[in-house]
């Protein structure tokens, strides 16, 4: 028994609007919407290929799926760190950097490498210790490094969330500084504006013996780049002080908050 307009016009009404489209791109929807401006033309089509055996040659085309060998990840976090050329968004694995940055600096501690860290590690918690029976407390200050260069990358790219941005975001409502209750808590209100983190700046410029004038963190970082006449480990020690403040100020406002 032939098909007929009626059984084309049935099958494809009764497949659900929003199944995935074909090649063209187009669904079921689509083509139920315009039945009445191509739905000969559909039909005739059908009807050719099934009683006559005709196929239309603007219909004979190929769709190609590569499917990838490698195996499929089972969470956000593989997916992220999976290669772009397997099918992954190519992020570096955090955990293994850092384990692998980790080992880097243990060696370098066992090994007594020189540079101002170790030297400076050495001589305050390990000292005559050997490393391989030495056990850091938990509130060893260079534990916390990883985070004050996290803080200090943050600041230098006006990322840190104070209170400002976190008001345009939608998250507060009051954007006054959490430290000193005056003005609005910005990036440059953080970085020295603020009178209690003036205060702590003031106290590190006398302590390092700095004598410029200038009184924000980036404004004293441009200072040591340009004027600073110290040696190159001065100037490492000058930095390494003011990373230390800015992680300080901002450890303590997260406190209050």
């Amino acid at each position: 028994m032939p098909f007929t307009a009626q059984d084309v016009k049935e099958a494809l009404f009764f497949i659900p609007n929003y199944k995935f489209p074909g090649v063209d791109g187009h669904g079921s929807y689509f083509f139920k919407q315009s039945w009445e401006v191509i739905g000969d033309d559909i039909t005739k089509a059908m009807l050719d290929f099934f009683n006559n055996g005709k196929f239309l040659k603007e219909l004979g085309v190929t769709s190609s799926t590569l499917v990838s060998k490698n195996k499929y990840p089972t969470s956000i976090k593989e997916l992220l760190a999976m290669q772009k050329k397997d099918g992954g968004l190519g992020f570096r694995n955090i955990e293994l950097w850092n384990l692998a940055a980790v080992g880097k600096t243990v060696w370098a501690i066992s090994q007594n490498a020189e540079n101002l860290w170790v030297k400076w590690v050495s001589s305050v918690y390990i000292k005559d210790a050997s490393w391989d029976a030495y056990k850091p407390s938990r509130n060893a200050s260079w534990d916390v490094s990883s985070q004050t260069q996290i803080c200090v990358w943050l600041a230098c790219r006006g990322r840190l969330q104070v209170k400002e941005r976190l008001e345009r975001m939608g998250l507060v409502t009051n954007n006054t500084c959490l430290l000193c209750g005056q003005g609005v808590e910005t990036h440059m209100h953080i970085m020295g504006e603020c009178t209690f983190n003036r205060q702590c700046i003031q106290a590190t410029k006398k302590w390092l013996g700095i004598g410029a004038t200038v009184v924000t963190i980036p404004e004293l970082i441009r200072w040591i780049g340009r004027v600073y006449r110290g040696t190159k480990f001065r100037k490492q020690v000058v930095y390494a002080s003011w990373a230390a403040v800015l992680y300080s100020i901002w450890r303590n406002r997260n406190q209050i908050l």
